[in-house]
């Protein structure tokens, strides 16, 4: 029988969490459930973690930590393509994400945990975004129309209101249509490169 010293245990607990977050979605977190995926017992999960609450945003910080990558693009991608993967668009096995980042901007409302979770990870996904933009203008594919920081910004905040559409499920604004919005707003901040601009 493996015996795990206490780091150990408690990564163990952590994945368990992002698990179960990723398939059930916070709801199902309790502390129960995330014990029974551990193979641990809830004495044990609470010696671990001061709270469930703490658990949860732990586990949301990692997985989003996680999925904020260009895992899924091709290298031979465009930076606006690359952007465009990282705004949301078109990816594929990004809905459990997107069902958490919904979730957790609900409990952020109310859990202290929760907030500093999602305040992280919205500067996680700025720094993300901002670097690829950067690596667009450095590779001479684009130019902006204002700063990189404020192009950044209002470009989340157009995602996150664009998704809160989606949410509603009217006929009219479904996925297809927030991908072709999407890229209509990406098309006003990148503007084409010439050599008489120099980005700013």
């Amino acid at each position: 029988m493996n015996y795990l010293n206490k780091d150990q245990r408690k990564e163990t607990i952590l994945l368990a969490a992002m698990n179960v977050a990723l398939a059930e979605g916070f709801m199902g977190m309790t502390v129960r459930r995330i014990a029974q995926e551990a193979h641990v017992s809830v004495g044990q999960l609470h010696h671990h973690y001061a709270s469930i609450g703490e658990l949860k945003s732990l586990a949301f910080v990692r997985l989003i930590r996680a999925h904020l990558t260009l895992d899924g693009v091709s290298d031979q991608a465009s930076w606006r393509g690359k952007l465009l993967f990282m705004l949301g668009g078109s990816a594929e096995g990004i809905d459990p994400y997107i069902r958490l980042w919904r979730e957790a901007q609900i409990l952020a409302a109310n859990d202290a945990d929760m907030r500093d979770a999602y305040w992280r990870t919205l500067k996680m996904w700025h720094l993300e975004v901002v670097h690829i933009l950067q690596q667009g203008i450095d590779a001479q594919e684009f130019r902006l129309s204002d700063d990189v920081q404020e192009v950044t910004w209002r470009m989340m905040a157009f995602v996150c209101g664009l998704d809160g559409i989606v949410m509603l499920g009217m006929p009219e604004f479904d996925e297809r249509s927030f991908d072709v919005q999407l890229e209509k707003a990406v098309a006003k901040e990148l503007l084409p490169w010439s050599d008489d601009v120099i980005a700013g």
